[in-house]
């Protein structure tokens, strides 16, 4: 592999390795350097607000309180009054700017060691002014409030080092995407402020940006056209290239009668040379990231301006390339296709190949049972006979409603009778301790739900006397199988502990359906939540996503306290599905270089299990759809262009899950997931 990376280095090494500020601001929209073979020391990684109880335990390879969900202020290290929320060595530069709520606390930027801050303001300021100038920002491309989420897209130059800190009040939840540079190259280092010629670059950029999917094609660009129909389940070579050159621009404008249809059932299958047979394999609409229905939006990569859609990914081939259209519906299909190539890719000898990958849900979930399941708990009895009680947490016996108090709803726990230490409230503590039992299977199974402190709120497996596994909850009320690995106990007497010893919020534990059985129903490695997207082997660089979520509710009986379903503790109805936290291991990371916060807080918004839910456009982040009530289908997108992850052998991407596929007390609600996903590899 190290041989092939080489091999493709020494065309870029000729390149300049000086960049300015104006070659910064190129990479925010020029694609075709996206399939250039990374460079050594190249990197791309994420700091953020994280939930740091959440860490990867070298000595026993496993994943502990993984899906902790307190990831509002988490930060590095503690320096007097500042809290240190990014670090790192240059040459590099930050990205993407994300908060969910920038408030008067302020930031401070510190450049190449200086001990005085280049940037010194209240948070929420350095999303609104720039430099002196008189408020607002004043580029509404490059810096965008996206239903509540700031993001600022202005680069940060670093050549040495750049630390940020916060003070006082500063808000809740951050992102910082930023890349290393290879070591041979400079750059200009950040001050403050801008030059004149600085300035102009931005604002040619903002104003670019804002041009997009509507800008012309290039004047060198060989432009073709071709009417295509495609009869019922008709699979057509709509096209055919020989030698090599790249797609630049692709275009397809919808004339059939209904669009969406089209747009569900037309399916792009395109290849390039001999290696790369299906690299574009994906539903049309979910390619153009607009979903199943026709929604008009605009980004730079993919966008929809009436009745076309467009894709400005560049798509490069060195033999052949061959565009494929498949028509998996019942009726005919007729849309007309333009194509914009070109014959050379400058000195690009061998580029990175695009991909445009589909993924969704199964249909079905994994049966719930297990065919040799042995129930050692399951508290269908509604008592605690057999188990010792200590505090008052956990009430007099089982669980029989599905919330107490200001509880949000339970889901996910089996049968009538759960163990909840809410019944009292956060403030109570306790503990469950069960009667001996003997190890007879491979694996113990369980339901748990609840907080995630594994200190103080956790379910304990203890052979003699001593505790040798833990499962907690993820800040969330559902209960998820968790999976203990037990056969070096096999033929042990063992006991089950749960614990609630905390009265902080989240200080309360839900557990259900303690069972032996030959095989695990979750991940032994506690990853239970994370959703794969995309997992491949190889050199390239992960560009993005668009993502479907089907995500339908049966209405609640109970009314709400508040419009809507009621609001954060007191809702009538859990039913957000964004929760969940991407992500991204590069080249065999076994602890994550990007952690976030959620997936809307990837996507950049936030907040969004509030009302209202708007849809919403930029370059880079949208939603070009979305139900007005949040109960049906909602399409959101992300884009890495200047800031893509680049990969030598490997990457795997993830998105928590906090809804499984059924959900609800009677798994009559369902959530599922269909994604295409936007990538350029090299393989072997």
């Amino acid at each position: 592999m190290l041989a092939l990376w080489m091999a493709f280095f020494v065309p870029i090494m000729g390149s300049s390795q000086h960049l300015t500020y104006t070659d910064l601001l190129k990479r925010l929209y020029d694609q075709e350097r996206l399939t250039f073979v990374p460079i050594p020391d190249e990197k791309t990684a994420t700091f953020s607000s994280y939930d740091r109880s959440s860490q990867y335990d070298t000595l026993q390879q496993k994943y502990v309180s993984w899906g902790a969900n307190g990831d509002g202020d988490g930060y590095i290290r503690k320096e007097g009054e500042e809290i240190v929320v990014f670090e790192d060595d240059g040459p590099g530069v930050i990205w993407r700017f994300w908060s969910a709520l920038a408030k008067e606390g302020h930031i401070k930027i510190y450049i190449d060691g200086q001990k005085n801050p280049i940037i010194d303001k209240p948070f929420r300021a350095f999303f609104e002014t720039f430099e002196a100038d008189i408020p607002p920002m004043n580029f509404p491309e490059l810096v965008k409030t996206l239903s509540r989420g700031r993001n600022s897209f202005i680069p940060i130059p670093y050549q040495k080092h750049c630390k940020i800190t916060f003070t006082g009040d500063w808000g809740a939840y951050y992102h910082i995407i930023y890349s290393n540079l290879p070591k041979n190259q400079t750059i200009d280092s950040f001050d403050g402020r801008f030059t004149n010629e600085e300035r102009m670059a931005l604002a040619e950029t903002d104003r670019l940006l804002g041009k997009r999917g509507y800008l012309a094609k290039s004047d060198d660009g060989k432009v073709q056209k071709l009417s295509v129909t495609l009869g019922p389940e008709e699979r057509k070579r709509v096209l055919s290239l020989t030698g090599s050159g790249a797609i630049k621009r692709l275009e397809i404008e919808l004339t059939a009668s209904k669009k969406d249809d089209a747009l569900a059932n037309v399916w792009l299958d395109f290849s390039w040379d001999d290696k790369y047979p299906s690299a574009v394999h994906s539903p049309m609409g979910l390619f153009f990231g607009t979903g199943e229905a026709l929604n008009p939006f605009r980004a730079q990569p993919v966008g929809v301006i009436g009745n076309r859609l467009y894709s400005n990914w560049v798509m490069p081939y060195t033999k052949k390339a061959e565009l494929v259209f498949e028509n998996r519906g019942d009726d005919p299909i007729s849309f007309t296709l333009y194509l914009e190539q070109s014959e050379e890719m400058e000195e690009n000898v061998n580029p990175l190949r695009f991909h445009g990958r589909f993924i969704a849900d199964k249909e079905q979930s994994e049966p719930i049972m297990t065919a040799d399941a042995h129930v050692v708990f399951d508290f269908e009895d509604l008592s605690y006979q057999g188990w010792t009680v200590e505090g008052d947490a956990f009430g007099e016996g089982p669980a029989v409603l599905d919330r107490y108090g200001h509880q949000s709803p339970v889901e996910g726990y089996w049968g009538k009778g759960y163990v909840n230490s809410f019944q009292h409230g956060d403030e109570a503590i306790g503990t469950l301790k069960s009667s001996k039992f003997k190890i007879s299977k491979d694996f113990i199974n369980l339901l748990v739900g609840g907080g995630s402190d594994l200190d103080k709120v956790n379910v304990s497996l203890l052979v003699g006397g001593k505790v040798v596994r833990t499962a907690t909850g993820n800040d969330i009320e559902t209960l998820y199988w968790n999976s203990w690995d037990v056969s070096d106990f096999k033929g042990k007497s063992a006991q089950i502990v749960i614990n609630d010893l905390s009265s902080d919020g989240w200080g309360h534990i839900n557990v259900d359906q303690i069972e032996q059985s030959s095989r695990p129903k979750a991940r032994v490695d506690n990853r239970n939540l994370e959703w794969t997207f995309l997992d491949v082997n190889g050199i390239g660089r992960y560009c993005g996503l668009t993502l479907q979520i089907q995500n339908e509710w049966s209405e609640p009986e109970q009314k709400a306290s508040s419009w809507w379903y009621g609001k954060w503790d007191k809702k009538n109805i859990d039913w957000w599905w964004g929760e969940g936290d991407e992500k991204f291991y590069v080249d065999g990371e076994m602890f994550p270089s990007t952690f976030g916060t959620g997936s809307e807080d990837y996507i950049g918004y936030a907040w969004s299990a509030e009302p209202p839910f708007p849809t919403f456009e930029s370059s880079f982040a949208n939603q070009p759809q979305t139900p007005i009530d949040g109960n049906g289908i909602t399409v959101v997108n992300r884009f890495h262009l200047a800031d893509n992850v680049p990969f030598s052998t490997s990457f795997r991407a993830t998105l928590e899950r906090y809804k499984p596929i059924k959900w609800g007390k009677d798994e009559q609600n369902i959530s599922r997931y269909k994604a295409t996903v936007y990538y350029y590899l090299l393989k072997e």
